[in-house]
């Protein structure tokens, strides 16, 4: 569903510099998401060391699970209450999210469910307060 895509494309965009904290884990279905897609990043991690690329790939639980409850709908001031981030480093968050999920509806090569999908999470993503930032 929309709110697992979002919480797959949040996990892909969390900066791995920055630990990050969330007071629960991803639903159990975007937990076995994750766990599936982890060979696969190991791949592209093994085929960027190979090309002398350094460009990490992530896939963090938490930035997953706070994504998804924020698509499913949680309130602002629950999704701060429930991290350790900072309101700009939520909001970063969330916005490099919807602009992976814009480009993910934007994507021919993918299947026309992804792109469905991503642009359904992409609007459940991008709500207030996350609208009203410029």
């Amino acid at each position: 569903d929309a709110q697992q895509v979002a919480g797959v494309a949040g996990a892909l965009c969390c900066d791995s510099n920055r630990p990050v904290s969330c007071d629960y884990g991803p639903s159990p279905s975007l937990a076995r998401t994750l766990e599936d897609l982890e060979p696969e990043a190991a791949e592209v991690m093994s085929l960027q060391f190979e090309a002398a690329m350094d460009s990490p790939v992530n896939l963090s639980r938490s930035v997953a699970a706070l994504v998804e409850s924020w698509a499913t709908g949680s309130t602002w001031d629950q999704v701060r209450s429930d991290t350790n981030l900072e309101e700009g480093d939520i909001a970063r968050v969330f916005r490099r999210t919807a602009e992976l999920l814009a480009q993910m509806a934007r994507t021919r090569e993918l299947p026309e469910y992804t792109r469905t999908s991503a642009r359904a999470a992409a609007k459940l993503v991008l709500r207030p307060p996350i609208t009203d930032l410029s």
